[in-house]
């Protein structure tokens, strides 16, 4: 059976516009607001600290998860009209050009 596996790099800048477009649209357990930075907090699984200016001019720290950034990233592609398996094994991790996306479907059958 043959197996399928993209991989969409971003870079530091572009998950930050990813961060920022998924918190703009009020999604997930932090407030909607602008995104002005992010570092990783941890490798494995991924987790980052997204600093978080909101509405109100009030900025905070807070932790997303391998679930959330997958989430954000997913949204982020759909918006944009890039397809995307909805059976695909979906993951993420650090790389030293940004965060790697990977995408692995296993369901073709010859």
């Amino acid at each position: 059976m043959p197996t399928e596996i993209r991989r969409i790099i971003f870079t530091d800048s572009e998950i930050q516009s990813v961060l920022d477009d998924f918190t703009d649209r009020d999604r997930g357990p932090i407030p909607r607001g602008r995104v002005i930075g992010y570092e990783v907090v941890k490798d494995k699984p991924l987790e980052v600290s997204a600093r978080i200016q909101s509405e109100d001019g009030r900025q905070g720290s807070y932790r997303l998860n391998e679930a959330f950034l997958v989430a954000a990233l997913l949204s982020f592609l759909i918006a944009r009209k890039v397809p995307v398996p909805r059976q695909a094994n979906k993951s993420v991790k650090r790389s030293d050009k940004g965060v790697v996306f990977d995408l692995v479907t296993e369901s073709w059958k010859l």
